[in-house]
């Protein structure tokens, strides 16, 4: 099951890049609540959460709202937690919460206890066109398309993508 997962939400990321870079990819800026699209694209990663033995806390307050797509919203959603839960150690925690930077702005923070990574592999995700050839750590398997099509996403809602390590 989880290779199937794996291998599914692969082609779901190379199918979203593609329509992304050749500009065919719907997008539709819409009034959402934050903490509903957490919950629905938290809900699919309960069996993974339970398996690896993690807590799961979604903070967004239930009135907060956001201007994005709704589809591109959960694909970041998505890439993000699974990032979360494929480097969290067993029986650590996952925080999803939101901190209003203005009345204008909203930061979503994704935080996890996880393997965390060097600086010089933090600076390099966070540039535009970079892939992982090599991991930090050699038996998580990833290439870094996922957090490259959630910065592409991020950026189209007209967002900000950063990454904080210790």
């Amino acid at each position: 099951s989880s290779i199937v997962n794996g291998a599914y939400g692969l082609l779901d990321n190379l199918l979203n890049w593609a329509l992304l870079q050749t500009g065919q990819q719907y997008f539709y800026i819409d009034k959402l609540r934050l903490f509903i699209i957490i919950e629905q694209v938290a809900y699919n990663y309960k069996p993974l959460l339970l398996e690896k033995e993690l807590t799961f806390e979604n903070t967004v307050s239930k009135k907060e709202v956001i201007y994005a797509d709704q589809e591109s919203l959960k694909i970041v959603l998505r890439n993000l937690l699974d990032n979360a839960i494929k480097f969290s150690k067993p029986n650590g925690s996952i925080k999803i919460y939101s901190r209003n930077s203005s009345e204008d702005y909203c930061d979503l923070i994704v935080e996890d206890i996880g393997l965390g990574m060097s600086e010089e592999t933090r600076l390099r995700l966070l540039k535009d066109t970079v892939l992982l050839n090599k991991k930090e750590h050699e038996d998580i398997i990833g290439t870094g398309l996922g957090l490259q099509l959630c910065k592409s996403m991020i950026s189209k809602n007209n967002g900000k993508f950063d990454i904080e390590t210790e």
